[in-house]
């Protein structure tokens, strides 16, 4: 396909400057676009090397503009620079992953991943230390809200948790606040806006994009 041309894209997001980045999953790479959705670049091909994908799905982007890529087939997380300059990475040799889906990125630059196959969404700091773990059942969104501390769940029904400022693996699990199900049929991308707190959800099988306060009103 031509440079623009998605297949299958499953994740989207947005930098400070308004730069739009979307994992084009099925032609394995990252396409990058201007706020007025002009080209402006893309990267990655098939494979397994760093810097290649096999069938990419969540993205997020720190304030530091660094860009978080869930390789889903490779079963890993890939970190770029916001021109698409390959950092580093965190797989299964590094305590990382087994099919991750959603990624998501706190105001102190921790990473959130949600890995579906293992039930769990698991906390890392910038540099891929593995913070804490929440078992959840087959989450494939996350998302954190503008305190930094409430992260957003999607699964079959919808729910929000809650981690600690630094959690533990050691320590009990994280202190569940609330469910929402609002008829969801799988949910799966999930964003909140920074200023209001308000939650978005890609409600994937009834087509449609649903909007919550962050107390779970719908509106």
């Amino acid at each position: 396909s031509g440079p623009s041309q998605l297949n299958g894209p499953q994740g989207v997001a947005v930098n400070s400057s308004g730069n739009v980045f979307v994992t084009d999953t099925g032609n394995n790479r990252v396409v990058k676009f201007t706020a007025g959705v002009t080209y402006k670049t893309r990267w990655g091909i098939g494979g397994t090397t760093n810097g290649r994908f096999n069938a990419p799905t969540g993205v997020a982007v720190s304030a530091d503009r660094r860009v978080y890529v869930v390789d889903s087939g490779n079963h890993r997380v890939q970190q770029f620079s916001a021109t698409g300059i390959y950092r580093q990475q965190w797989s299964l040799s590094t305590g990382g992953f087994l099919a991750p889906w959603g990624v998501a990125v706190d105001a102190a630059g921790d990473v959130f991943v949600a890995e579906s196959n293992t039930h769990k969404i698991k906390k890392f700091s910038p540099t891929g230390i593995l913070l804490g773990t929440l078992g959840v059942a087959a989450p494939v969104g996350v998302a954190v809200g503008p305190d930094g501390v409430k992260v957003f769940v999607a699964f079959n029904t919808f729910r929000m948790l809650r981690f600690g400022p630094d959690p533990d693996p050691d320590v009990p699990p994280p202190v569940f606040l609330e469910a929402w199900d609002a008829g969801f049929d799988f949910p799966h991308g999930i964003a909140v806006d920074p200023s209001s707190g308000n939650v978005y959800i890609a409600d994937t099988n009834l087509d449609r994009v649903m909007r919550f306060s962050a107390a779970g009103v719908f509106i």
